[in-house]
Order: structure tokens, then C-alpha cells, then sequence
């Protein structure tokens, strides 16, 4: 983000455009250490057991109970069946299941 917003008030810079006279940003350091990658877990520790499942299933039935009005319960046990990303579980509507 910090790369994106300091080329953005370089441009601001350019001549012709003179809506700014100095870069802020300039005088930011972001750390490279923020964007280290961290390594993935162990594949087996990537996944839930049967078991697992079981217990978070009865969990999300449990709340779901408690209040219907909120679908965050169903769409965990939606996605054990589906296994979608959480953005792509979150991106669903009713009118994807006519596909």
C-alpha cells in the first residue's frame, strides 16, 4: 500500500501537475520485515480431521440456534462441503445456484 500511495504523490510531483511540491512519503521507511512470507504449515496441519469437523459442526448447529438471523454458522458448514475460499464463500448469492 505504502508503494502504491508514494507513487501516487510522485505523480502529484511531475511537472505539469505541481499539486504537491514535496513527497511525504520520502521520508517513510516501511519495513521489509512486514512483508516476509511465512512459511505454510505442515499439509497435515492444513486440513480437519473427521473428528474436528464433527465437534465444529455441532458448534456452528449450536449458534445457529441461538440466532438465526446470522448465516456466518452455516456458511462454515456450507464450506466443509464445498471447500471454497473465504472470499469466494463470501461472494455467494442465491442466484449462483441456478448454474
Amino acid at each position: 500500500m505504502s508503494i502504491i500511495l508514494r507513487q501516487c504523490l510522485d505523480f502529484a510531483m511531475m511537472d505539469g501537475m505541481n499539486i504537491i511540491d514535496s513527497n511525504p512519503m520520502q521520508r517513510i521507511k516501511v519495513s521489509s520485515k512486514l512483508f516476509s512470507k511465512k512459511p505454510l504449515p505442515a499439509r497435515e496441519m492444513q486440513v480437519f480431521l473427521e473428528e474436528e469437523q464433527k465437534k465444529i459442526a455441532n458448534e456452528c448447529l449450536e449458534r445457529y440456534k441461538k440466532r438465526p438471523d446470522c448465516t456466518t454458522a452455516l456458511a462454515i458448514m456450507l464450506n466443509f462441503q464445498v471447500g471454497l475460499r473465504v472470499g469466494e464463500l463470501m461472494a455467494l448469492k442465491w442466484s449462483d445456484n441456478k448454474r
